[in-house]
């Protein structure tokens, strides 16, 4: 619920103060059968995890076995390449690990001033990024003066 009100607040307050900016939102329900997991054990190892518990995650996820019981009969077991699905009791903390670091990557963004969040008249920086459950709201203020040339090539 904080997210939410944090959100409405942000959101209130550029349109009080007529500011332009783009809100986008990232849903990340599918992401996980899609994530790079050499990331994930990378991450993992730098963040100071034991070689041995980075071991067993990697078993876990990557070496999984499953059997399929029908009709209260066990078949035979084959292996599962994502042992790990959305659901499981490992899901949520392995996929904030590598969420965790696309926040990291755009507070670093707002340190170096090369990105403004809304309502930065309020919060220094503004608000940039909010996370809850499996969604990312991203908050960026068009504070941007570009300067491009536009090159027509014939082929």
């Amino acid at each position: 619920m904080n997210g939410i009100m944090a959100l409405h607040e942000t959101l209130h307050e550029t349109k009080r103060t007529k500011k332009v900016g783009i809100v986008l939102k990232l849903d990340f329900e599918k992401a996980y059968d899609k994530m790079c997991w050499g990331f994930l054990f990378d991450n993992l190892k730098i963040r100071g995890f034991n070689e041995i518990w980075c071991a067993w995650m990697r078993k876990v996820v990557l070496g999984g076995t499953v059997s399929v019981k029908v009709n209260n009969q066990l078949g035979p077991y084959f292996v599962s390449h994502k042992g790990v699905r959305q659901g499981d009791p490992l899901y949520p903390i392995l996929f904030n690990f590598v969420t965790d670091y696309l926040t990291r990557m755009i507070r670093q963004a707002q340190r170096n001033g090369l990105i403004t969040g809304l309502a930065d008249n309020i919060i220094q920086n503004g608000v940039a990024v909010l996370q809850f459950a499996d969604d990312t709201i991203i908050c960026l203020k068009d504070d941007f003066e570009i300067e491009y040339e536009i090159v027509v090539v014939s082929v």
